[in-house]
């Protein structure tokens, strides 16, 4: 499990997307290898490197990631609690524009992105409506939003609704451009 400090900055939330998305997609081994430069996994042992005592055996006991964005902090392990630092300028994209965005996105899909990201949840319907493309093209598009993680889709009841994730957040920057100002970029 990996547990958010309270107040989490944008790159401890992708860290922990990253993190869930790797032990998903890979199990165990992709959630624990690539953590930090200091910690390496050999199935079942955990080491990390320059603490005492740092040859961890899991053997089936629970371990809590707890990444942070603290500057200069130091990798951790007390009572079953990894804390380890993130790189927050490799994590978290820096100085998107709505223009790089759309460059990298396409118009309509940037613009799909941005409308999300303005509500606390979209449907397919709306994103058709608003950005006046059909209902199957707002589907493809928020399949191929969701495939790369910048979106997640709940069914509520008849309908599935679109959130943006951290990640989506964070690629559309601080500046949350709507909608209306991407397509026009």
């Amino acid at each position: 499990m990996v547990k958010a400090e309270s107040g989490q900055s944008e790159s401890v939330a992708v860290e922990r997307e990253a993190r869930a998305r790797a032990f998903l997609d890979g199990g165990i081994e992709a959630l624990l290898t690539g953590l930090h430069p200091m910690i390496h996994w050999t199935c079942p042992v955990l080491e990390i490197l320059g603490l005492p005592h740092a040859t961890v055996q899991l053997s089936g006991r629970g371990l809590l990631l707890q990444p942070t964005a603290r500057p200069g902090a130091a990798v951790t392990f007390r009572g079953g609690v990894l804390t380890y630092p993130v790189d927050c300028d490799a994590l978290v994209p820096r100085g998107a524009t709505p223009t790089t965005v759309v460059r990298l996105m396409g118009r309509t899909r940037a613009a799909a992105l941005g409308f999300i990201a303005s509500g606390d949840s979209r449907t397919s319907g709306e994103i058709a409506r608003h950005l006046e493309i059909s209902p199957s093209s707002a589907s493809e598009h928020a399949s191929l939003l969701r495939g790369a993680g910048l979106i997640i889709s709940l069914r509520v009841r008849n309908t599935v609704r679109h959130m943006v994730t951290p990640l989506g957040r964070a690629l559309l920057g601080p500046q949350r451009e709507t909608a209306r100002s991407i397509r026009s970029a």
